[in-house]
């Protein structure tokens, strides 16, 4: 036996086929059909698939050597270091990587296939700068060198908000793989699109909410998911503005999905539960940004850096995380955290407003409405109300801390509306607007968030619209004129064909935003002039993304269909895009146009991709049900082995009602397959 205190060392040999488990923690394939590949991503339960370590949180790993042995012609990424690459024969080649600091079993990976490699360079805050070293696929280099350079600029902006790279005297980069999403290795975060300025940025502020600091129980994941998620929400409130607003949007709007459930995870057993978008993500980063609401920036920045500091390269729970906030703060925040992390649920709002004329003052009601049984509290929450009136917006600070609170402020005449947290600044629900119709316009022309102004918009435009309101609705949106503006979608307006609007839709054509370009083409078509037809025909040109060119497609044809039937020929046998070829087909089929028919068979055959396939087989349902070929189309798409291909076959039995192919929709539900879409082709089939 050994003596107490020696020091000694274990060697355990291992080897096998690894399983794969969680979000396939050991993955081989052969990409292109031609080029093999593997990658591990662990996270939470599956280092033991293909590595002896203890898989405990809190007994991190104090450092790693990992030695990969392959082909030469491939290259391998990992952790670290790399301090040797030796060619051992004509057919072997070894990558040693080395990390020497303290690392959780489930961020150890590796990852081989025919990478190239590039170093992006980024200046830091402090005068300094780092590399940024990128293994990508040999077919998407160029690619990726033209759009990794958001990774240097969110590094500059984390370096700058809280402590330093955590990780510097190593490296940080990005080694590609087949994962849709991404995973937060140490020093090397695998991705399949290294260009996606959201996604680099959550996996690299990992290095520092998440790998630095590791949470010590899956039950406190949020403060590595939901901190990630809110310093992507960051990096577009600096570096990339125009999608700040809807980033906060769409955030909030998931954090309130499900309508019960804690930040806290309370089954650590379900994969699903711990890494739940809704709570552990989207909610968690909506805490932060309430917190930083309630502290402001300089306590908040200053919280998180005692954060960082006080548990470098360990391991915490949200306490932790409660004390340093607090301790910044001056503020006891345990009561806060309690309600927002702790305790399931968020506040669902049922409020009103009223002038009242004698007193001249607003009257704002506000009831907290919702389900407490379950554990969900009445919320203490800071927040303000917005009055509108023809100067413009007026912001007044409220205090919601009951089920029901009334809050009064002097107005010298009833104001055109009024907005219960106009900025959206917490999570919330509110499950019905109480704005009168009069308030419409006031609410789309004033509120600054877009879920408002979106609401607001399509009230204005139900029915029939004068013209003045259209002609405001123009002006209002001819402002909205970012790459990424607060209101993409303009379709209902669209949808009118009302002749007022041939000049919005005119300049819309030129909108920075692609779905702004598609509504126009609709827009513009079903009004257009002479003059305008020139204009939608640019639209169809190879520089408009394809989702225009559809739209342009579709608009042109109904007036004009000679003019594009040439065209639609050719694209709907040919076109690389679902949405274009399901334009084409669509025009060709309204027209019954020679071969259109020809055109929908061969674009649900199976010797098309799925992304392809899936708009022929979607449009069989415009084939005339006599045609001959028609079972058989349907039979080959049924067999197929791509989930999609069968729901678009689905669908276009249910609308055919062809008996010939009841018998291989029963033998279907037979072999034990079993959907709605298959029940329902099933009763159309069988004439039930």
């Amino acid at each position: 036996p050994l003596a107490a205190g020696a020091l000694d060392s274990i060697t355990v040999f291992y080897q096998g086929s690894p399983t794969t488990s969680g979000f396939g923690s050991f993955n081989q394939r052969l990409r292109l059909n031609t080029k093999p590949e593997i990658w591990t991503l662990s996270e939470p339960y599956g280092s033991r698939d293909w590595w002896p370590g203890k898989s405990d949180l809190i007994d991190k790993i104090d450092s790693i050597d990992v030695i990969v042995q392959c082909p030469p012609q491939y290259r391998v990424a990992s952790n670290g270091l790399l301090i040797r690459e030796i060619n051992i024969n004509d057919t072997s080649k070894l990558f040693h990587w080395q990390h020497r600091y303290p690392i959780v079993n489930y961020l150890v990976a590796f990852a081989v296939t025919d990478y190239a490699q590039y170093v992006d360079k980024a200046k830091l805050s402090r005068g300094d700068s780092m590399n940024i070293l990128n293994y990508v696929y040999t077919e998407e280099l160029a690619n990726s060198q033209a759009g990794s350079f958001k990774t240097a600029n969110a590094m500059r902006l984390f370096d700058s908000l809280f402590v330093e790279y955590p990780f510097k005297k190593e490296k940080y980069g990005h080694a590609q793989c087949g994962f849709g999403g991404g995973q937060e290795h140490q020093t090397m975060s695998f991705m399949q699109n290294i260009t996606d300025a959201g996604l680099v940025a959550h996996e690299l502020a990992h290095q520092w909410f998440g790998d630095k600091i590791t949470c010590g129980s899956w039950k406190d994941i949020w403060l590595n998911e939901g901190f990630a998620t809110y310093l992507t929400g960051l990096y577009f409130q600096y570096v990339e503005p125009a999608y700040w607003i809807n980033w906060r949007t769409s955030t909030r709007a998931s954090a309130t999905n499900p309508t019960s459930g804690s930040v806290y995870v309370d089954d650590t057993t379900s994969v699903n539960r711990i890494f739940s978008g809704s709570l552990s993500y989207s909610k968690g980063a909506m805490v932060l940004h309430n917190l930083r609401f309630k502290l402001g920036d300089a306590a908040f920045f200053r919280g998180l850096n005692r954060y960082l500091t006080r548990h470098y390269l360990g391991n915490v729970e949200t306490n932790d995380l409660v004390e340093d906030m607090t301790d910044a703060s001056g503020i006891n925040l345990h009561p806060w955290f309690d309600q927002w992390i702790f305790k399931p649920g968020h506040p669902v709002i049922n409020w009103s407003w009223k002038f009242d004329a004698v007193k001249r003052e607003v009257n704002i009601l506000v009831k907290q409405t919702q389900d407490t049984s379950d554990g969900t509290p009445i919320f203490d929450v800071p927040t303000h109300v917005g009055i509108v009136t023809a100067s413009g917006l007026r912001r007044e600070a409220i205090h919601l801390n009951s089920k029901e609170q009334t809050f009064s402020f002097p107005a010298t005449g009833a104001p055109d509306a009024v907005l219960f947290d106009p900025d959206h600044e917490f999570v919330r629900e509110i499950p019905a607007q109480p704005w009168a119709m009069g308030e419409y316009s006031a609410v789309f022309q004033f509120a600054p968030n877009p879920v408002d102004r979106a609401f607001a918009l399509d009230k204005l435009l139900d029915g029939t619209p004068l013209a003045e309101t259209l002609q405001m609705i123009g002006q209002e949106l001819r402002r909205d004129n970012a790459p990424f503006p607060g209101l993409p979608d303009t379709s209902k307006l669209a949808s009118l064909h009302r002749k007022e609007l041939r000049t919005f839709w005119r300049a819309e054509t030129t909108h920075p935003n692609f779905s702004r370009r598609a509504n126009a083409s609709t827009g513009l078509a079903g009004v257009a002039e002479t003059s305008d037809w020139g204009v939608l025909h640019r639209l169809m040109g190879s520089e408009q993304p394809y989702v225009v060119v559809a739209a342009a497609l579709r608009g042109i044809a109904v007036a004009d269909f000679d003019s594009v039937r040439g065209f639609a020929e050719k694209e709907a046998r040919t076109s690389p895009s679902s949405e274009v070829r399901e334009a084409a087909l669509d025009v060709l089929a309204n027209a019954k146009s020679g071969g259109w028919i020809e055109a929908i068979l061969e674009s649900s055959s199976d010797s098309n991709i799925t992304l392809i396939r899936c708009p022929g087989v979607e449009a069989l349902k415009r084939v005339p049900r006599d045609d001959a070929r028609l079972p058989g189309a349907l039979r080959s798409a049924l067999e197929s082995s791509e989930p999609p291909v069968v729901s678009c076959a689905l669908r276009a039995a249910t609308a055919l009602k062809i008996k010939a192919i009841l018998g291989d929709l029963e033998r279907m539900k037979a072999r034990g397959n079993s959907s709605a879409e298959l029940d329902a082709a099933i009763r159309a089939c069988s004439g039930n």
